[in-house]
């Protein structure tokens, strides 16, 4: 055998062990005993190693509870820290509340048996006098929306006519004027006599107190209002300035009394009260005694939504006309948009239109300008509205506003409706104009729908 064939490896089959012959080498084959000092030595040490562990635990144990009670007792101090401060703030800003009340309400006069005296010495001026006032809102010329150039119809009407004057009520930029004098609308007025029955003498009443010269001043008042009907605002005016508390007052007399006396308190609730005695009043209203009194201050404390609702709900033609009259007579965008929703309506219609004519001229300009409101609805009946009106500066103003701009159909739809022979005149010159063919088959296709009721 050469070197090269010992230096090769046994064949695989010749290196490795059976199964069996691995078997019998380890059966035969002999393990040393166990010393038993060596055991001893491991069971101690692994006993040592456990109670070393044990004890390392219980430290890590404590030291974290010593570190958590510490961390709860920061936490405790700082919450009372912060419940201290927030009670001296509070504290402050009650003391500044305090004073502040105290500055700017009205002193107590010791010497004057506890009655309230304003900071100027005037004894009728007491706190729960000036809390108790409440005016009713009124609408200024400077909330009024803004009218689109359409809507200056009035003023051009001015120039084409050659007057040069504005129209009753209204200034030079066609808005509204407003009675500087008035202080609850043009119902009272300064200058309006004090009537005998509200004469009370100032010595007798300075010795009462602010509730007995309350009940003192209704007393003459309803006396006031029980001798004549043709003085109801000057009789009501003295109680305007503490409104609800007379309005309580008086649903008190209402509810108690009968005769002239009830007759008298529902009468004044129709100048002193609010939206809250409307359905007081409808209850009122059921009674034959009651009724005309009651429906009259029920005109008055209603708001426009409410009369609208009147309306729609009124069976009786007459006393729906009645409110609509009344809801026209309001000055404010609102009165003018229900009045339009109402014209809207087939079975309000007729009755909103029988009284166009007395719109007034500030009315009409708002309506003019509902012609440019984002519905079709509103743009259809303000032109309906407009052209209910037959007169001539309503007439003129409409072709001037279709000269301006021939592309509006609004206009066109009101000489329509209003169907006179000056507005006939006028749609058969444009009937002659190709361009205004388009404009005014939309106008007509329009007033189809409005009276359809398919808007």
């Amino acid at each position: 055998m050469t070197n090269h064939e010992s230096d090769c490896p046994p064949p695989e089959d010749e290196r490795l062990l059976s199964d069996e012959q691995l078997d019998r080498l380890l059966m035969s084959a002999e393990w040393p005993q166990p010393v038993a000092e060596a055991e001893l030595r491991l069971q101690q040490v692994w006993t040592a190693a456990v109670r070393e562990a044990s004890e390392a635990g219980v430290r890590v144990q404590q030291v974290m509870a010593a570190e958590q009670s510490e961390s709860l007792g920061l936490r405790e101090r700082s919450h009372r820290r912060t419940v201290v401060w927030q009670l001296m703030a509070v504290c402050v800003l009650a003391i500044v509340a305090f004073a502040a009340g105290r500055w700017s309400s009205p002193v107590k006069d010791s010497t004057n048996s506890g009655r309230d005296v304003a900071v100027d010495g005037n004894p009728d001026s007491s706190a729960d006098e000036i809390h108790g006032a409440e005016l009713p809102d009124a609408i200024s010329p400077d909330q009024m929306p803004p009218v689109p150039d359409d809507s200056q119809l009035i003023a051009d009407g001015m120039k084409e006519s050659g007057s040069g004057e504005a129209p009753p009520g209204l200034n030079a930029n066609g808005l509204p004027q407003k009675d500087a004098s008035a202080v609850d609308g043009p119902m009272f007025r300064p200058e309006d006599p004090i009537p005998d029955a509200l004469k009370i003498d100032q010595e007798e009443t300075g010795k009462l107190s602010a509730a007995e010269r309350r009940k003192k001043q209704l007393e003459a008042v309803l006396a006031c209002l029980g001798e004549s009907d043709d003085q109801d605002v000057a009789c009501c005016r003295e109680l305007m300035a503490r409104r609800r508390e007379f309005e309580y007052l008086l649903w008190q007399v209402v509810e108690s009394t009968t005769g002239q006396r009830q007759l008298s308190a529902i009468t004044a609730l129709g100048y002193v009260g609010s939206q809250q005695s409307v359905p007081g009043l409808l209850q009122a209203a059921t009674n034959s005694e009651l009724r005309v009194h009651s429906l009259r201050s029920l005109k008055r404390v209603a708001d426009e939504q409410t009369l609208a609702a009147f309306i729609r709900q009124q069976q009786q033609p007459d006393l729906a006309q009645e409110f609509v009259e009344e809801l026209i007579s309001r000055t404010g965008p609102a009165a003018v948009q229900q009045y339009l929703q109402l014209v809207e309506d087939p079975a309000s219609r007729q009755i909103c239109l029988s009284v166009a004519d007395k719109l007034s001229e500030t009315q009409i300009n708002v309506v003019a300008s509902m012609m440019d409101a984002p519905r079709v609805a509103d743009r259809v009946a303000a032109a309906v509205v407009i052209g209910q009106r037959t007169d001539k500066a309503t007439h003129r103003k409409l072709v001037l506003l279709i000269e301006r701009q021939p592309h509006r159909w609004e206009p066109i739809a009101a000489l329509m409706w209003s169907g006179s022979e000056e507005a006939m005149k006028v749609l058969q010159q444009l009937q002659r104009n190709p361009e205004m063919v388009a404009v005014m088959q939309t106008a007509s296709v329009q007033l189809n729908a409005f009276s359809a009721n398919n808007l």
